[in-house]
């Protein structure tokens, strides 16, 4: 008798494993379509999207607008390199957004360089809008030495356990090309989260490595044999800027370089300021609502574009999201959606 029911046991746990290893991994892909001006493109019907791994279509089991409440962590360089220009800027675009957001969202702010800013979610908005108007003229007072990234590290530490449409907003002079292991570090954490990152880039953009080397010579006309080894010259594309990791969480980033050039020396007017302002709000419009795709999987390269009709509408338009989504947590088989506060 005893065996029996061990036998029935083993059958039953081994039935509800077959059935949960039937269950579909279904992923809900947070997605934006932008214009480049920033504008969202809104009321996209359900059957104006696809998705596809390689040439194998994709299941989209449905298309949804999502405009719950929002966490944000707004991170703003506050180091020595942070030019006068680009401090308004910062104390600017974050009032902005701040002043005119929803009732329902949450803010903290973090500062990276420079004196230490750190205000947690919860802080009055009175007291955040009075430390971001300081980020407008440097700071007396020991200077701390993190990074742009390392300090988005700690602000995804905030977002702690994730929630669904968890947002960190970056204004930043820019990554320096080859800054090492912090950039693949921070896209492992963002993506793992599901954090999405936005922000502004409010230095030079580095679009490439110039490096300087020697090379054999391949021989020919010249005189040199084969195998001399001569002076060389290459240029590297720089695929680790702050637009490449938005685009991989995404998210995306608003390009003002403040820093000028040799040709032209940068002057921030009135007007470009109320420019500045407005894509600060397309930002955070497009942190607030996207369209939920909820996918029966998301394998590794997975691609969602609009329907190719709708793409000769808008030819133009950028469809933004997350390249990587978060595992499926074990149980139902769909990516849960945490209680809210």
């Amino acid at each position: 008798m005893w065996q029996r029911l061990h036998l029935d046991f083993a059958f039953l746990f081994f039935s509800a494993t077959v059935a949960g290893q039937d269950q579909p991994c279904e992923v809900d892909v947070p997605l934006n379509v932008v214009l480049p001006d920033a504008a969202l493109v809104r009321k996209i019907s359900p059957d104006g999207f696809m998705a596809r791994q390689g040439g194998e279509l994709l299941t989209i089991r449905s298309v949804s607008v999502d405009t719950a409440p929002r966490r944000v962590v707004l991170v703003a360089e506050n180091g020595k390199d942070v030019n006068p220009a680009a401090r308004k800027v910062e104390a600017s675009v974050l009032e902005a957004m701040v002043t005119t957001a929803r009732a329902e969202d949450s803010f903290a702010m973090l500062t990276s360089g420079g004196r230490r800013k750190e205000l947690r979610f919860g802080t009055p908005r009175d007291a955040l809008l009075s430390d971001i108007h300081e980020l407008s003229s440097p700071s007396a007072g020991k200077s701390q030495g993190n990074s742009a990234l390392d300090a988005v590290l700690e602000a995804a530490g905030w977002l702690q356990p994730s929630q669904p449409g968890d947002s960190i907003l970056l204004l930043t002079m820019g990554l320096e090309p080859g800054g090492g292991s912090g950039y693949g570090k921070a896209r492992k954490t963002l993506t793992a989260a599901g954090i999405r990152l936005f922000g502004f880039q409010l230095g030079r953009l580095y679009l490439g490595i110039y490096s300087v080397g020697l090379a054999p010579s391949p021989g020919g006309p010249i005189g040199f044999p084969t195998g001399v080894l001569l002076p060389s010259a290459r240029i590297d594309p720089n695929r680790e800027t702050i637009f490449d990791l938005g685009d991989e969480t995404g998210g995306f980033f608003v390009e003002e370089n403040t820093e000028g050039d040799a040709q032209k020396r940068y002057q921030l007017t009135d007007e470009l300021l109320r420019v500045l302002n407005k894509r600060a709000g397309q930002l955070y419009k497009a942190i607030v609502e996207y369209y939920g795709i909820r996918l029966a999987a998301a394998p590794k390269g997975f691609a969602v574009d609009l329907t190719d009709a709708l793409r000769q509408q808008l030819p133009a338009a950028r469809v933004n999201y997350p390249r990587e989504m978060p595992r499926c947590s074990g149980g139902s088989g769909v990516n849960p959606s945490p209680d809210r506060p």
